[in-house]
């Protein structure tokens, strides 16, 4: 017999029984304090999941109790009467994006829309189609009759095709929000009003549509600093401005990689402070990477989200510069989370090790020994791009560190020993591809020596 209050917890038991972690005559019980726990999948950065995959990616979620997913989807969705909108980008069609909110659905998972309302929207605003919506060259500009028509096309498309009624708006790092067009067009206007301005006509158009808006945080907190840091502790937001915070708004908290647990309890109290419960943003390490990194700051923020109570986590998986990272591995990253989430801190590994070959049908140690490739200066993701004649990345490690290569290489070849025994092994993670990498790397540091 299987007790759970809701789908998730049932997904996570029938993980457990593939796992075989439930002997037969004994009681075996899991909880999580969180009502929440997803994940957020980057899906602009050059590489867009296809609907069958991400769905296979959606049973497996389930199978590791996660609830919660998000597409971030900057402008690589189909928009109607907007031809240059995700052109060429690999977009997501709306038939596309029901048919993962049904299969999402099925396995008691809430898909999420996660789209930009503000800022990172480069990729769009390079045509010159829309010059009239341009603030800068990632921004949009505030104000603008025209942008909030586009806006609302945008939330239109996520109300009509996701059950959901919430919705991921973004907004976050627009550094230089009101410095553009809007200057010269407008005068100059505090950025905490403009923001506001536009949070709240946003917000606006999401109710309209039957929505509740979450977005990132972090500009409030760096507006209010001089040196734009988000956890600057001198930041200041003036009282006005936190009244005029749209009250049906939520604020999303990231940090994606810090160790302290301390610090990560001091931000959810300042958000608190705001009037806000925000919902945690962590991360797996996907990011600038080959290869999913373990993420060291995943344990502390969970430790710190359960002793402050927060009730909603989940997990990005970032791509950026390219998304050149072997992304299935990053599954053994949320298998990680997802165990501290629903049990002890750090997980039990053999344990993990059971539920994650179980479920994601790989080996979690082979894995992870591909990501012993990882460090934190990226030194081989330096060495993969450098050129093999100018030698510039080469050449400024060395000078750091005279034996810095010949210890990377070092780490390679025992990587590679490890992984022999996984050499043809492509799917359902590709570490054949990591021991390919493996052996690039080593011949071209031997080519520079």
């Amino acid at each position: 017999m299987v007790r759970y209050d809701q789908p998730s917890r049932a997904g996570r038991a029938l993980g457990a029984l593939l796992a075989g972690l439930v002997r037969p005559g004994e009681v075996y019980r899991e909880h999580t304090s969180f009502q929440t726990l997803g994940i957020m999948l980057d899906c602009s950065r050059n590489a867009v999941m296809t609907p069958e995959h991400f769905q296979r990616w959606l049973r497996q979620l389930a199978l590791l109790g996660y609830n919660m997913a998000m597409l971030y989807t900057e402008n690589t969705y189909a928009l109607p009467g907007e031809d240059y909108f995700g052109y060429r980008r690999g977009r997501y069609s709306a038939e596309e994006l029901r048919e993962i909110d049904r299969a999402a659905a099925d396995l008691g998972i809430e898909m999420i829309g996660c789209i930009q309302t503000l800022g990172h929207l480069d990729q769009l605003l390079r045509w010159p189609e829309y010059h009239a919506v341009t603030d800068t060259s990632a921004v949009l500009l505030v104000g603008e009759k025209r942008t909030y028509a586009l806006i609302e096309k945008m939330i239109a498309r996520f109300a009509r095709c996701y059950r959901s009624r919430r919705i991921h708006i973004g907004m976050d790092e627009t550094f230089d929000l009101g410095r553009g067009r809007c200057q010269n067009l407008h005068g100059y206007r505090r950025g905490f009003d403009l923001f506001n301005e536009h949070l709240r006509r946003v917000t606006a158009l999401c109710r309209r549509h039957g929505l509740e808006p979450m977005l990132w945080s972090d500009m409030y907190f760096r507006l209010g600093s001089k040196t734009r840091a988000y956890e600057d502790p001198h930041a200041r937001i003036p009282p006005e401005v936190k009244r005029r915070i749209p009250k049906k708004a939520q604020l999303v908290y990231w940090d994606y990689e810090d160790k302290d647990k301390a610090r990560y309890l001091a931000m959810i109290r300042r958000h608190r402070a705001l009037g806000k419960e925000p919902i945690m943003a962590s991360a797996v390490e996907t990011y600038q990477t080959l290869w999913c990194a373990p993420a060291a700051g995943v344990l502390p923020c969970l430790e710190a989200c359960r002793e402050a109570r927060l009730r909603e986590v989940f997990l990005t998986v970032w791509g950026d510069d390219g998304a050149y990272c072997e992304f299935n591995s990053a599954l053994a990253g949320l298998a990680h989370a997802a165990d501290a989430a629903y049990g002890q801190i750090p997980p039990e590994r053999a344990r993990l090790g059971a539920r994650f070959q179980a479920v994601c049908g790989a080996d979690y140690e082979a894995v992870m020994t591909a990501a012993s490739m990882h460090d934190p200066d990226r030194l081989y993701v330096k060495l993969l791009w450098d050129d093999p004649l100018l030698r510039v990345a080469w050449t400024n490690e060395q000078l750091r560190f005279a034996s810095v290569w010949k210890k990377l290489d070092a780490r390679f070849a025992a990587a590679l020993r490890g992984l022999h025994p996984f050499r043809n092994t492509t799917e359902p993670i590709d570490l054949a591809h990591a021991g390919s990498l493996l052996r690039f790397l080593r011949h071209k540091i031997r080519f520079h020596e």
